[in-house]
């Protein structure tokens, strides 16, 4: 008996337990079980995130969909999913809302009286904008039952890539071409493309279809067409309800819905108002099913396809009406969008793609009476286009008043005119929104292409900011996730795609509460969108934040579900679909693989007429940028990098490894032989000999003979450290070589003040920052000082450089001071501890034979063998924009004291991005010289054929300041690579020559699959800094180009983890990441400096690079001046991590 009471007891607890899990899983969350932050409504920057959500494709698909889809227990599962996704925090937000403003569930809005707008088109007094529409729509209608013909496109039709209506009409009516003519060989292409494309899913018979055609072609013969539509095809979405035509909505044809009818007995208004105005209408297109997935693949279709690149997704879910246009079928067709189905098909497809204001098109469907969010519209070949048909299906014929009218209200919706496209006002000014931080949320291809259109127009910019966005566009998310789910209350679920099954489920299991919210929250929203439309004629985004990507093979077997990729797609569609605002996406550009780009324009509602105006405006202006050069293609072709495949290292396994690599027994020798030649055989390099095999000639050190019309030495040269200024007026970040040269000739500063300054404000910061492996003795830089300060009071200082405090890399000889080249200062076993240097490297002594004062040696990594520069030894040097995070190296260190502002300039060595890594992380610049041209000597000197000795410098100018002294030691003519030159060529080595070129004006090369290899960031700023760069696009060899432009490094500076800090990092594939762009300098010997252009999201540094031929160091430097004045607006100084020397005194 205890025995069974103990069984029912657990069986009890069991199914409590799963009775409170599915409770706690299922049920409302409470409002005060918020994790993080309690959000508030009205406040906040930029917020929109990814969503949580499982991706799957193929057989995990399947499995998924029968888990969230059909199985009983799904519902844990989808409602824990929908949880991961915080909506508790809209019914948070939706209590803060102002108890004065309604809730909104159908986003129609009124026009007001008196509006400006109607004040300014001269309506007479009392007019409202709804009057002055209607005025607008019988003033056109008048006018087109005179002549039908009403040309409105301005694009050269020539030149465009498509037939568009005028073609279709000009034709008609010149008669080159009938209707008859013209519809048999659409039907011919239709024939030929489409088990291609799978655009057109069902086409009606072509008796009738040709009937059609007949009828046209008499009435062009008459002189009596219909409209500028008459005579020409068209296609409709299978959303919508064509007589003789089975209404699928993109279901499985080989199992219907029971009950369903196998052809339509009669066309939805829409169709029949084309009809009426003599379109001709071939059938329905391809469609996602149900319309669920802005991929708008369907599986059952196997397509559509994107007509620019059959094995990529189209985007939906009007997917079939875009790939018709696109592929020049149809110069129009109907698509509906209640998540963008009208807009992401059209921008993926290069066309161009119209959602009206919300209840402007009175379609009737099942969705009509219970979306909010759906939008019935044209997809066309271009602006004028889309204008031709929405000026139809706006004026649509009903037996009773629609739903849409109603709403409205007893005077029905405003009507549809074309005014601001046929009557622009020349002298206006344009106004447009932009949100920063939205439109760079995307990819640096998309967000090129928005700059570069927004730059082509002569539009004013409104910078705006939106709060709470995320829980806006969530909104919208769950809003018609729920919507398709009540819609489609009656479904079979089963005999649905997988990807159906799971959005369906999802949308089920959004609770009433949550939507009441959301239609809480929505007319807040409306507001503060409608606040901004006051400042602005309309606000401008990209359509689409990526291009479009690959089918997979699963996909094309099952489809896809990819939440997290969905809410990605509509990042900037959803205050349309939510809003109900009207806005149009039109072609602005390509990616690297050929794929179109769209740029996207949304008016206040109602105001469909100036969104096609505007939007005919970037039509236009893109119409001379969109097109992919061949260079263009050709770099994305031939590009070849790869990511090294080396498994990354640290903490104790990174310890670990060390001790069973080195060593000289023989296990430790075995081990390392074995890892060497798996990882060389990883990364390549049997392919390399044997490539390198197929070469002839070789060439160890990197020097080239110029030739006698290239020789720098025929130019008259000057001494940047003694001559003019160098700088010029504007703003900058950091005090100048020149202004301190200035300010100690005026007496205004004395060089010994500053230096006592600058020595106890480095030892102050070397505490935090951890820069400075060893500080020179005080007493050898007062009296250094001092002698500066009776110079300059004689007037006879020895250079600019005179009197300014310098730090070197550890990795060379300074007199008095250890070369411990980063290596463990606390071990008493390594033989460098004690080992004071007797005299200074040549290249030290021109420094200070100009009067520069040493003020100690700087950390680097050991040996300088990472590029991130940290030091475990020394726990540094730490970033000085964020002490979290590296510093880049090796030469860290000495970047780090300038960028702290104490130092002028330093000295580092690069062997692969030393110098310019640490500094384009710093915020800095990092210089180095020809090979060859800075006479260095150390240990290094006669083994590496890579190493470079150059400047880190606050700016450009005085880093050839800086360089004209290092490049003039006095072992000129007697150095080892002197002796290598002569013996190479039988001349000696030339000079660098520091005259300003003779000319300003510079060809530039790029690549841009290479510049395309790096952060969206990094490749946004290379593009967005110089417009001067892009005005020479294509392949770059120097015998094309003055330099070559890059970003320095392929991303921004990263965290250094705990584990980092205590044993350091072994990541040999970050390491060659981050010398993917700064190699070259290094292999083949060019100069090349890097120079700040911007920050991060979390401002971090960006750099861009600049490489010239050998010996042209004057280019590169003259070169990095511009780039630094284009940037100059960017720069800024560490805020609370620099140090005012200036002001101290």
């Amino acid at each position: 008996m205890a025995s069974f009471v103990t069984k029912c007891s657990f069986c009890g607890f069991v199914i409590a337990l799963v009775i409170g899990l599915f409770g706690f899983l299922t049920g409302d969350m409470v409002l005060y079980g918020l994790t993080g932050p309690v959000p508030v409504l009205g406040e906040g920057g930029y917020d929109v995130k990814d969503l949580v959500a499982p991706s799957a494709s193929g057989t995990k698909l399947q499995v998924l969909a029968w888990i969230l889809g059909q199985w009983r227990g799904g519902r844990i599962i989808r409602r824990a999913l929908l949880n991961s996704n915080h909506p508790e925090t809209l019914r948070q937000l939706s209590l803060q809302v102002d108890k004065r403003i309604p809730s909104l569930d159908m986003p129609i809005r009124r026009l007001s009286r008196f509006a400006v707008e109607a004040l300014l088109l001269k309506c007479k007094l009392g007019d409202d904008d709804f009057k002055a529409a209607q005025r607008y729509a019988d003033e056109e209608r008048a006018q087109l039952a005179e002549n039908p013909t009403q040309y409105l496109s301005q694009l050269d039709s020539s030149e465009y890539p498509y037939h568009t209506i005028e073609d279709y009409h000009r034709l008609y009516v010149s008669g080159d071409r009938t209707p008859t003519h013209v519809i048999k060989r659409v039907l011919a292409a239709v024939a030929e493309l489409n088990p291609t494309i799978k655009a057109i899913q069902d086409l009606l018979p072509e008796s009738v279809i040709l009937s059609m055609a007949t009828a046209s072609e008499s009435r062009y013969a008459e002189g009596k067409p219909l409209s500028m539509l008459d005579g020409v095809p068209f296609a409709v979405k299978d959303e919508m309800k064509i007589k003789g035509l089975p209404n699928l909505l993109g279901t499985n044809p080989e199992a219907l819905l029971p009950g369903k009818p196998k052809a339509e007995k009669e066309s939805d208004p829409v169709v029949q108002a084309l009809l009426d105005a003599g379109a001709i209408l071939l059938g329905t297109t391809t469609m996602h099913e149900y319309g669920v997935s802005p991929l708008g693949y369907n599986s059952w279709y196997q397509g559509p396809l994107n007509a620019f690149n059959t094995s990529y997704f189209t985007g939906g879910s009007s997917s079939g009406s875009a790939t018709a246009v696109a592929a020049g079928l149809v110069p129009f067709a109907i698509g509906f969008d209640g998540g963008g189905s009208i807009r992401i098909p059209s921008s993926w497809s290069g066309v161009v793609g119209l959602a009206p204001t919300f209840g402007r098109v009175n379609f009737e469907t099942g969705s009509t009476p219970v979306f909010s969010t759906i939008h019935c519209g044209p997809i066309a070949a271009t602006v004028a286009d889309a204008a031709h048909v929405l000026r139809v299906i706006g004026n649509t014929k009903h037996e009773v008043p629609h739903i849409y009218d109603r709403l409205y209200g007893p005077d029905g919706r405003p009507a549809v005119h074309l005014h601001a496209l046929t009557s622009p006002q020349e002298s206006r000014k344009v106004t447009v929104g932009v949100f920063q931080d939205w439109v760079r949320h995307s990819g640096p291809e998309v967000y090129r292409a928005f700059e570069r259109t927004l730059g082509a127009l002569r539009w004013s910019v409104y910078n705006f900011t939106m709060p709470n966005m995320g829980g806006q566009a969530l909104s919208h998310a769950l809003t018609i996730s729920a919507e398709f789910a009540k819609v489609l209350d009656y479904e079979i679920i089963p005999r649905l795609e997988p990807g159906s099954q799971i959005q369906l489920g999802i949308g089920r299991d959004i609770t009433a509460v949550e939507k009441l919210a959301m239609d809480r929250l929505k007319g807040w929203s409306m507001e503060q969108w409608t606040a901004v439309f006051d400042k602005v004629d309309a606000i401008v985004m990209p359509t689409l934040p990526l291009t479009s990507i690959p089918i997979t093979e699963d996909s094309k077997a099952h489809g896809i579900s990819d939440s997290p990729l969905f809410v990605k797609m509509m990042r900037y569609i959803w205050p349309t679909n939510f809003l109900g605002f009207p806005s149009i996406t039109v072609p602005v550009g390509y990616d690297a693989e050929g794929m179109p780009i769209g740029l996207l324009v949304m008016c206040p509602q109602w105001k469909d007429d100036e969104c096609l105006a505007l939007a005919e405006q970037v039509e236009k202006a893109a119409e001379s940028t969109a097109q992919l050069t061949d260079a263009q293609r050709q770099s994305a072709g031939n590009y070849d990098l790869k990511t090294m495949n080396v498994m990354p290292l640290t903490g104790i396994p990174l310890k670990l490894a060390a001790y069973a690599m080195t060593g000289t027994n023989f296990i430790k020798r075995t081990i390392r032989s074995l890892v060497a030649k798996k990882t060389f055989k990883d990364i390549g390099v049997p392919a390399l000999k044997t490539f390198a095999d197929t070469l002839e000639g070789r060439m160890k050190w990197p020097f080239y003979r110029l030739s006698k019309q290239a020789s720098p030495s025929d130019a008259v040269d000057q001494d940047p450290s003694k001559g003019e200024d160098l700088t010029g007026p504007g703003p900058r970040p950091y005090y100048s070589i020149e202004d301190y040269h200035h300010a100690f000739l005026q007496g205004a500063l004395d060089p010994l003040d500053v230096a006592g300054v600058v020595y106890n404000q480095a030892k102050l910061l070397n505490k935090s920052f951890h820069f400075m492996a060893e500080f020179a003795d005080w007493q050898s830089i007062q009296q250094a000082a001092s002698a500066s300060s009776q110079r300059y009071k004689c007037g006879k200082p020895l250079s600019k450089l005179d009197g300014l405090l310098f730090i070197i890399k550890e990795e060379m000889s300074v007199e008095h001071l250890m070369e411990l080249v980063g290596t463990n200062p606390r071990d008493k076993r390594n033989p460098r501890i004690g080992k004071f240097a007797t005299k200074n490297d040549p290249v030290i002594q021109a420094l200070v034979d100009a009067g520069a004062i040493p003020c100690g040696t700087s950390v680097m990594h050991e040996y300088g063998i990472s590029p991130v520069g940290y030091n475990v030894w020394y726990q540094g040097p730490l970033n000085v924009h964020d002490r979290t995070r590296y510093t880049g190296g090796s030469s860290s260190g000495s970047a780090t004291g300038v960028a702290l502002g104490l130092f002028t300039f330093a000295i580092g060595f690069d062997g692969g991005g030393s110098v310019r890594d640490p500094s384009a992380w710093s915020g800095v610049v990092g210089a180095i010289a020809t090979f060859g041209a800075v006479k260095f000597e150390n240990d290094e000197t006669e083994i590496f054929t890579t190493l470079h000795c150059g400047p880190i410098t606050t700016n450009a100018n005085d880093a050839a300041i800086v360089l004209s002294v290092m490049a003039n030691t006095k072992n000129q003519g007697k150095h080892f690579y002197d002796k290598v030159y002569q013996g190479m060529f039988g001349v000696p080595m030339p000079k660098i020559n520091f005259a300003p070129p003779c000319h300003n004006t510079f060809t530039i090369g790029y690549d841009t699959a290479w510049v395309h290899d790096s952060d969206p960031e990094i490749e946004a700023m290379f593009y967005e800094v110089h417009d001067w760069i892009q005005q020479q696009p294509g392949m770059a060899v120097f015998d094309k180009v003055d330099a070559i432009v890059m970003p320095t490094l392929p991303l921004t500076s990263i965290p250094i983890t705990e584990d980092s800090k205590a044993h350091g990092i072994s990541d040999s594939p970050l390491f060659v990441k981050m010398m993917r762009y700064i190699w070259p300098t290094n292999f083949l010997g060019f100069p090349s400096i890097t120079v700040p252009v911007g920050y991060d999201a979390q401002g971090m540094p960006i750099g861009l690079l600049v490489m010239c031929p050998q010996w042209k160091d004057d280019e590169c430097l003259a070169l990095a001046e511009q780039v630094e004045k284009a940037a100059v607006g960017e720069r800024r100084r560490p805020s609370e991590n620099w140090i005012d020397t200036l002001s101290e005194l």
